[in-house]
């Protein structure tokens, strides 16, 4: 059975949710959401695999930090910011690409 763990997290002032949806992070597709409470915004999902983070405030804090400095709205309702992390720092994933297994074999396939 799957349950979702919700915190809650303050970052300039600001009220955010974040949660992780299933019993663990040991399978592809799942993602740390992070939203603004109180708002149906954009959504900000946060890839954890394949740099195995540490999931604790510090890391979601450092996500929406990143993010709102790379355009993500999280009061106004649109397609959400995906983020990975990759060559040790943290990337907004391109449009349609959710994962940063999927952006390694897009660099991987561009190199070759």
């Amino acid at each position: 059975m799957t349950h979702t763990t919700k915190r809650k997290i303050v970052v300039d002032n600001t009220k955010y949710g974040w949660c992780i949806r299933g019993n663990d992070l040991e399978c592809k597709g799942r993602y740390i959401t992070i939203y603004k409470q109180s708002v149906n915004g954009q959504t900000l999902y946060l890839d954890p695999f394949p740099w195995g983070v540490e999931i604790r405030p510090k890391t979601v804090r450092e996500a929406i930090l990143f993010a709102l400095q790379n355009n993500w709205n999280p009061v106004v309702n649109s397609s959400p910011m995906y983020l990975g992390f990759y060559n040790n720092s943290l990337i907004v994933l391109p449009k349609g690409i959710k994962s940063t297994f999927e952006y390694q074999w897009l660099q991987w396939d561009q190199l070759t």
